[in-house]
């Protein structure tokens, strides 16, 4: 995904998640969080509904 936005020149990466909680998130962790850490362009994280 951040390598993706760099290639088009994204001005922003928009991302939707859902909440992980317990051993799920503890292995998988969260892909937006991931992006957050790794890009250096803005990421808006949008909840999305069950």
């Amino acid at each position: 995904m951040v390598d993706a936005a760099d290639e088009i020149d994204a001005d922003v990466i928009v991302m939707g998640t859902r909440p992980h909680s317990g051993i799920g998130h503890a292995l998988m962790g969260s892909t937006a969080t991931k992006v957050m850490q790794h890009s250096k362009r803005p990421v808006l994280i949008v909840p999305l509904k069950k």
